[in-house]
């Protein structure tokens, strides 16, 4: 039985026992195997599995819907995000470590890279975006605002 049926059970034996004798809880020992042919033979509805097979179905959904299909080629750079970094405040360390080298594109969303420090790794491309190399163009027109 799993944990979370086994809580099930205990409650549900629990409700029936406290319905069935006397307060001072003393009798519970004798009433016991009729409470548990009770909740035997009681009649139970499918309803809550039902109801998480089909949230489980829709947050599945839901998810597959929001993954963006990156097509990372051999030669390209890269930025790995890192989501275990902690004990840093927002603005000293920044989430995206690299630049990486793309060595090779794997199946299932899995992008094999090259880095000077580690050499090469595998890491799923859903935490990769692409880096951009060369000069930051200054913008050229100022556009100031009046107050009205």
């Amino acid at each position: 039985m799993a944990n979370g049926q086994a809580e099930v059970l205990n409650r549900e034996m629990k409700g029936i026992l406290e319905k069935t004798v006397n307060t001072s809880r003393k009798d519970w020992s004798k009433k016991l195997d009729d409470s548990l042919w009770a909740y035997r033979t009681k009649f139970k509805t499918l309803i809550a599995y039902e109801n998480a097979r089909i949230y489980k179905e829709m947050s599945k959904a839901f998810h597959d819907k929001r993954i963006l299909r990156k097509d990372f080629q051999p030669g390209d750079k890269v930025l790995l995000f890192n989501s275990r970094l902690k004990g840093f405040p927002g603005n000293l360390k920044s989430r995206w470590s690299g630049p990486y080298t793309v060595v090779a594109s794997l199946p299932y969303g899995e992008v094999q890279v090259h880095s000077e420090k580690t050499g090469d790794f595998k890491v799923n491309g859903q935490r990769l975006k692409y880096y951009l190399e060369g000069p930051v163009e200054k913008c050229k027109s100022v556009m100031i605002l009046e107050p009205l």
